[in-house]
């Protein structure tokens, strides 16, 4: 099958590499390079650097005009596939017959619309999500849905636990999706109940705010589990990684900690929670036993 590949993100990139090993014929259509880091050099997306490992053809574009659309229609894609794009599809694209054109989107939609359902479910503490293959509309994540998949949401899952397990759901729902076009069943049914949304984290959101209960920082945390959550100490930054709710009696005032042993426990606005991975700046992210190791002060304030 000839596929047209839209993505610029991390999240395609299984997806990609499964296409890739299937022996599908695939274009990659992807952002412009883009400054990124201190020197603001020019950096290819993420798709763009797997795509050239695998020796897939990568077409680089700024956004979708007449002359993409017309080199894309004389490609004869079978299918194109959108995932973690970035960019506004044109209604030509969309609506044309062929090729036919899905979107993969992490969520159980309507719920958490937009770029971040991942780590706004989480921090929601939903107890499930799932994976959506939609048709593109011109509302964004508004269009009908081919098929979906539930994923449950374990307790101790966070964005680094659950974002595979969603890549790989999004495979299989691509394969039900290809037989069911190959055998002419494809069918689309219109998104049924309430919609959300999921913006993008705000700076002020990747900040600890101590006063909120230990469960809705928790839930912050894992949101953010790979990037870190951040709160200061003595002015310095810190990111927190990983945490979990202590059974520990609510003593400790907010952002207050005391490290007993190798243990490493803060107090919330409702409850206590134990810190397990954290990172001080200037230093290598270690387990909370590293850390108080080096901790000269054994109570202190996080965020003062």
């Amino acid at each position: 099958m000839k596929i047209a590949f839209f993505s610029s993100g991390t999240f395609g990139l299984p997806v990609l590499e499964e296409l890739k090993k299937e022996n599908h014929e695939i274009v990659l259509i992807t952002k412009v390079d883009a400054p990124s880091g201190r020197g603001l050099k020019l950096q290819p997306s993420p798709s763009a650097v797997v795509a050239e490992v695998l020796q897939i053809p990568i077409v680089k574009v700024n956004s979708l005009k007449s002359d993409f659309i017309e080199w894309y229609f004389s490609q004869g894609f079978d299918v194109a596939i959108v995932v973690d794009f970035g960019f506004y599809i044109p209604k030509q694209l969309f609506q044309a017959d062929k090729p036919v054109m899905v979107n993969i989107h992490p969520s159980l939609l309507p719920k958490y619309r937009g770029p971040n359902p991942i780590r706004r479910a989480i921090c929601s503490g939903e107890l499930e999500t799932g994976v959506t293959l939609i048709k593109i509309s011109e509302k964004m994540d508004e269009g009908d849905i081919y098929l979906q998949e539930r994923v449950p949401i374990d307790p101790d899952d966070d964005y680094v636990s659950l974002t595979p397990k969603l890549q790989h759901v999004s495979m299989e729902l691509l394969k039900k999706f290809f037989l069911e076009l190959k055998q002419g069943n494809l069918r689309a049914f219109p998104q049924l109940g309430d919609p959300s949304y999921a913006p993008k984290f705000t700076p002020d959101e990747l900040w600890i705010d101590w006063q909120k209960p230990a469960h809705d920082i928790q839930n912050q945390v894992r949101a953010l589990a790979d990037v870190g959550a951040k709160t200061t100490l003595a002015s310095k930054l810190v990111k927190i990684f990983k945490v979990r709710v202590s059974g520990m009696e609510d003593s400790l005032p907010p952002g207050h900690y005391v490290a007993e042993k190798e243990s490493l426990y803060v107090g919330t606005g409702q409850g206590s929670l134990e810190i397990l991975s954290l990172q001080l700046e200037g230093r290598k992210k270690q387990d909370a036993a590293s850390f108080v190791k080096g901790l000269r002060e054994k109570e202190g304030v996080f965020g003062g």
